[in-house]
């Protein structure tokens, strides 16, 4: 009940509760042009092959192609409580924050392009994986591009003429790759790379890499070690998240990463 979510049996009280539109949030939008959901379509076309050369050496490449309509995105209502309390609308109360969110159809449509490549090798004491994606707007109509442009999308920022994601990465690469010394001696390796981003904000942030190696060793049928050092590259840079479509609380990115941390686990089978 303190959330705000505003449900759709109420869209058409918010008029009758006289909320200002003055100093709403740039994403609020018309409050009078709230009304009923239309239901999200998503066409999609994906084509995947495979080359397996031998035993040990596996490519794959996936591509896909998606198209958005009647794309449901979230607005909000909020204010200054110092400015404007705002008040009940229908059944649903304003949330702790003083404001309300929402589900809202938006017209137009964007299309998504998108290619990962895999290519994996095995051998008996071997074994990698590495991997590159990407995903961009390859199409936006011109209502989800004024949308972009007016920070009044949840999903794409504009910069200049260019419209993005938010919150996703358009590249990324992935490497995973483990050593076995012996049947019981170990070292593995895990990086993932990460391109620049938008952030809900639609401010651009820095990409970064995160590399985590282990060092495994059983020293009997019973006992397992284990030594781990995470973020070995000490990466600070904000990692890609989304978050409310507006508020106070609204954020340019997570700072999740924590620094260069090591752990020693021992595990014990009975």
């Amino acid at each position: 009940r303190r959330d705000g979510m505003l449900r759709a049996d109420n869209y058409g009280q918010v008029g009758g509760a006289n909320i200002p539109i003055v100093d709403s949030l740039p994403n609020s939008g018309n409050l009078s042009s709230i009304r009923s959901i239309a239901p999200e379509r998503i066409n999609s076309f994906e084509l995947a092959a495979t080359f397996k050369p031998n035993k040990k050496f596996n490519i794959n490449l996936v591509t896909y192609y998606n198209q958005v309509s009647s794309v449901i995105d979230v607005g909000v209502i909020y204010k200054r409580r110092e400015k404007f309390v705002v008040p009940d609308v229908g059944t649903d109360i304003a949330g702790d924050w003083n404001g309300y969110w929402y589900f809202k159809s938006t017209p137009g449509t964007f299309s998504q392009l998108g290619a990962e490549l895999t290519v994996q090798y095995i051998t008996e004491k071997f074994s990698t994986q590495a991997s590159y994606s990407y995903a961009g707007v390859s199409q936006v109509s011109k209502e989800q591009k004024e949308l972009a442009i007016k920070a009044e999308s949840m999903y794409l920022a504009a910069d200049g003429e260019k419209v993005a994601y938010k919150a996703f990465p358009q590249s990324m690469f992935k490497l995973n790759a483990q050593y076995k010394f012996t049947e019981d001696f170990f070292v593995s390796m895990t990086s993932i790379y990460y391109g620049g981003w938008y952030s809900p904000a639609g401010a651009k942030e820095k990409g970064g890499i995160i590399l985590n190696m282990a060092v495994g060793y059983n020293v009997s049928k019973n006992f397992e070690f284990q030594l781990t050092g995470k973020n070995l590259s000490n990466e600070q840079n904000l990692a890609p998240m989304t978050s409310n479509a507006g508020g106070p609380d609204s954020s340019a990115g997570s700072p999740s990463w924590e620094r260069t941390t090591y752990w020693v686990t021992g595990r014990v089978k009975f």
